[in-house]
């Protein structure tokens, strides 16, 4: 979904974490989310809740 609106998601230096970047939102330094460990990895919810604030922070951008 970030990738869809325009965010670069990298891998990050451990495992399955992730960062992001957009590259029209020059006053956004990036967030970062971990995609869990073990058997059945899950994104934790406080993640999720980071990633949304953002998306809706900077709505402008994407429906632009």
């Amino acid at each position: 979904m970030l990738e869809d609106l325009g965010f670069e998601v990298t891998k990050g230096a451990n495992g399955n974490h992730r960062t992001y970047l957009h590259s029209k939102i020059p006053t956004f330094a990036g967030g970062n989310y971990d995609c869990g460990h073990g058997k059945n990895p899950q994104i934790k919810k406080f993640y999720i809740r980071n990633v949304l604030s953002t998306i809706q922070q900077y709505e402008e951008v994407f429906t632009t």
